[in-house]
């Protein structure tokens, strides 16, 4: 997903960068249906580009993510993250 792609981007630039390029610019809604801060905030984005959780119960640990968030979107961003860390 666009999200899981700006991600991406957090992991590649380092998160000093995420504020020159926050998901808010990137067209998100077409594809869920609501603006990228409602689901995952910067410091969120940050947090997973810092500890890099791999496991859905190190995600659970991510600032903002919940439950519903972990079922809603941590396979995709497990997913980024693992193929991240593989393939430094």
């Amino acid at each position: 997903g666009v999200l899981a792609a700006f991600f991406v981007l957090v992991l590649k630039r380092g998160t000093a960068n995420v504020k020159g390029t926050s998901p808010r610019k990137i067209p998100f809604a077409d594809e869920i249906g609501k603006p990228p801060y409602v689901i995952f905030s910067d410091a969120s984005l940050v947090d997973m580009a810092q500890n890099l959780p791999m496991e859905p119960s190190d995600f659970l640990f991510v600032s903002g993510v919940g439950q519903v968030k972990l079922e809603r979107y941590g396979d995709q961003f497990i997913n980024v993250i693992t193929q991240h860390v593989m393939s430094q």
